[in-house]
This record gives C-alpha cells, sequence and structure tokens, in this order.
C-alpha cells in the first residue's frame, strides 16, 4: 500500500482570508506591544521624575536642616554673650555652640553632596561662605573675651555685629531656600501625578481603541476583500463552463474592481465575438448547403449532359439491318479516336448478337480519312472477320481515294464498293451463291 506524503505547513498554504487574519493579528498585537511599551516607559519616566521630586524634597529637608542649625548656633552665640560675666555658663554656652557649629557645617556639607543642580551647589558655596565669614568671626570675639579685652556682654555683642549679618543671611537663605524647594517639590509631585494619570488614561484609552480597531479591520477586511474574489472566481468558472452572458458586478476604484470591471468587460468581448462566430459559422453553413445544392445541380446537370452525349454517341454511330444476316454501319462526320472506339464496339456487339454474316461500313459521310481512321477500319474489319462475318467498305469518294493512296495505306485485301447499293449487291450475291453450292452439294 502506497503512503501519501503529508504536505508540509507553510504560510502559502493558507487561504487569503485567513493570511489576511493573520496579518491583521499581527498589527493588533504589535499595536498592543506598542500601547504596553508605551505605558513602560511612562513608567519609567514617571519613576524617574518621582526620583526628581523625591530628591527635591531631600534638598528641601537638608536646607531646613541648614536653617535650623543656623538658628541653633546663633541663639547659642547669643546665650555665650548673655553669660559673659558668668564663666561656668559662658563655657557651657560655647561648647553648645561648638556643637552646633559643627552641626552646622555639617549640614551644609550634606547639602553640598547632594546638591547635583547648579542653582543648588551655587547657593551651598554661598552658604559655606557665610558660615566660615560667621564663626571666625565668632571665634575672633571668644578669643578678645579670654584675653580681657572685652568683658561686657554689650561691647562682644557690639563687636560680633559685624558678623551676625552672614549667620543671619544664612538662616534666612537656607529657610527661603527650604520653602521654596517644599514648595517646588509639592507643585512637581502634584503635576507629575495628574499628568501620569492623564497620560496613563490617554495611552489606554488609544491603545484599547487601537487594538478594537486592528481586530475589527482583521475580521472585517478579510471577508471585504474575499467576497468579491468568490464572485471573480465562480464568474471565471461559468465562463469556462460556457456561461457567456455571466457578469460579476465588482466595481470599485481599488484594485479588485478595476480587476473585477476588466473582467466583465473580457465576458462582454468573448460573448460578442462568440455570436459573431456564431453568426459568421450560420453564414458559412448555409453557404456551404447552397454550393452543395448547385453542385448536386451541376452533377445532375453534368448526368444529363452525359446522358444525352451518350444518347447522341449511339445515334451518330447507328447498325442497321438491310437483310438477314447484313448489317450497315453509316459513319458520318469526322472521325476521332473515342468514336472509332464505339464504332468497333458496337458493330462487335451488333455481330455477337445477331450473328450476321457482313457488315458493310459506310464511310460516305466521313470528310477526312488518315492514317488513325484507317487503321481503326482495319482493326474493325480484323475483329469483326474472327467473328466470322466479312466487312464490306463502302462510299469512298475520290479524294477520300486519293487521301488513302497518298497516305499509302493498303485496302487491298478489303472488300470495297463505290455505294451502299453496291455493297448490298455484293452481299445479296455472295449470301445467294453461298446457299447455291450448298444446294449442289
Amino acid at each position: 500500500m502506497v503512503s501519501t506524503p503529508k504536505r508540509r505547513w507553510s504560510p502559502t498554504s493558507l487561504t487569503l482570508r485567513w493570511r489576511l487574519m493573520l496579518a491583521m493579528g499581527l498589527l493588533a498585537a504589535l499595536v498592543a506591544a506598542i500601547a504596553l511599551a508605551s505605558v513602560i516607559g511612562l513608567a519609567r519616566v514617571r519613576s524617574t521624575a518621582t526620583a526628581a521630586v523625591e530628591v527635591d524634597g531631600l534638598m528641601s529637608q537638608l536646607a531646613s536642616a541648614v536653617a535650623i542649625k543656623a538658628q541653633a548656633t546663633r541663639r547659642y552665640d547669643q546665650s555665650f554673650f548673655l553669660h559673659l560675666e558668668e564663666p561656668a555658663q559662658r563655657e557651657a554656652f560655647r561648647a553648645m555652640w561648638s556643637k552646633a557649629e559643627a552641626e552646622l557645617d555639617q549640614a551644609i556639607s550634606e547639602f553640598a553632596a547632594a546638591a547635583t543642580e547648579a542653582e543648588d551647589q551655587r547657593q551651598a558655596r554661598l552658604w559655606q561662605a557665610a558660615y566660615v565669614l560667621y564663626t571666625e568671626g565668632f571665634r575672633n570675639v571668644v578669643a578678645d573675651v579670654e584675653s580681657g579685652e572685652l568683658t561686657s556682654p554689650r561691647a562682644a555683642d557690639a563687636r560680633l555685629e559685624t558678623y551676625h549679618q552672614n549667620i543671619e543671611t544664612l538662616n534666612e537663605l537656607s529657610d527661603d531656600f527650604a520653602a521654596r524647594k517644599r514648595a517646588k517639590a509639592q507643585a512637581a509631585a502634584a503635576d507629575l501625578a495628574s499628568t501620569t494619570s492623564l497620560i496613563m488614561i490617554t495611552l489606554a484609552g488609544l491603545g484599547g481603541l487601537a487594538v478594537l480597531v486592528a481586530v475589527g479591520w482583521s475580521l472585517s477586511f478579510p471577508a471585504r476583500l474575499t467576497r468579491p474574489l468568490a464572485a471573480l472566481s465562480a464568474a471565471a468558472r461559468r465562463l469556462a463552463a460556457g456561461d457567456l452572458g455571466v457578469r460579476t458586478g465588482v466595481t470599485g476604484g481599488d484594485e479588485i474592481g478595476a480587476l473585477g470591471m476588466a473582467f466583465d468587460q473580457m465576458a462582454a468581448t468573448i460573448e460578442q465575438r462568440t455570436s459573431d462566430l456564431q453568426a459568421q459559422f450560420a453564414a458559412a453553413e448555409a453557404a456551404r448547403c447552397e454550393a452543395e445544392a448547385a453542385q448536386a445541380k451541376v452533377a445532375e446537370q453534368l448526368a444529363t449532359i452525359a446522358a444525352q452525349r451518350s444518347a447522341i454517341l449511339e445515334m451518330s454511330v447507328p447498325i442497321l439491318p438491310v437483310a438477314e444476316g447484313v448489317l450497315v454501319l453509316p459513319l458520318v462526320g469526322a472521325l476521332d479516336s473515342a468514336r472509332i472506339a464505339q464504332a468497333q464496339e458496337r458493330a462487335l456487339q451488333a455481330v455477337e448478337e445477331s450473328r450476321a454474316s457482313f457488315v458493310i461500313i459506310d464511310i460516305t459521310g466521313v470528310p477526312v480519312v488518315d492514317t488513325q481512321v484507317a487503321r481503326g477500319l482495319i482493326e474493325l474489319i480484323q475483329a469483326a472477320h474472327m467473328l466470322g462475318a466479312r466487312a464490306v467498305l463502302v462510299g469512298i469518294r475520290p479524294e477520300v481515294a486519293q487521301t488513302i493512296v497518298g497516305l499509302g495505306i493498303d485496302l487491298g485485301a478489303m472488300v470495297t464498293r463505290g455505294t451502299l447499293q453496291g455493297g448490298v449487291s455484293y452481299t445479296t450475291q455472295a449470301t445467294n451463291g453461298a446457299q447455291h453450292k450448298g444446294l449442289r452439294r
């Protein structure tokens, strides 16, 4: 048993409808993938923006820390001057100031380390410069107090007044900067949340709409495409089966519409030309029938002419019995090979049928006797002799006799007479003589 090989699947083995549906399905999948990639990208953007907002929030917190440490440092230096005359309290507030000053330095350093924007870095440098001027001024005042140069709080505070502006500026700038960063971070966070939600909703809507359009198109477009193709295929089969009046009815401005209209035009042309060919065939058939009828008529006329010719030939070579055992063959007109052959045939047939003893050949009506005619007459006389009949040649006119002599034709062995009457007399005498010899015996 021979096994049938299995057909290997390939994309070209699918019908056009399924290939289009597959293509549109892939398009829908691609649109969905693009939408998904957009959502993922947006999520990454949101994450990045969130990180930026968080950075602004961190910078705001660091700026607030700088402002707080600056206020603490300023409060401790004032307390130091207020208790200038109390060494124990003064040293305690000095230690607190040193701790607050170290924390302020650390806060400014943390802010500078976290600063990524040029504005933040510039602000950090300003704070560091104000911090350095303030701390140097305060240490100089402390040194003057310890040396006894400054003994009253008022004098010490007046000496430090020049450097107070630096710490106050640092405090005000850091506080204002922290507020601005905090407001900016809050506004950016709110704007980011609103924008992200709007974009995600828009992308989701567009993606869903694109997927729905692609799915709907993948289901409807193949049907719209294959319907006219099916009509074209059915019309082609009907046209091949002989239905010349079939039309697709497919129209439109696209390639399939042009194909349908071209097919309909081709079918109309085939129908018209087939109709013309049928008309031409009918005309040719009628002409053939007319030709056959004319040919039959001509054949009939030819048969009539042949019959008439045969009758004429028979009349032109008559065989006449003039007495018992005597036949007369009168020849009239010019003799050709056909008439000579006919004369030979009719004479020999009559001799055989009537068992005649004499055949009188009358050439009175023959205008010319040439070699062909003489040879034919000699053959006739010899054939009749072989059948038991004697031939008598009569009617030789003088001019015919001269022609025969001039041609050198020897008629010496033949019985000749001048007229038919003489020939008949010869046959009568020959017959009577033969009868008389029979009685004597």
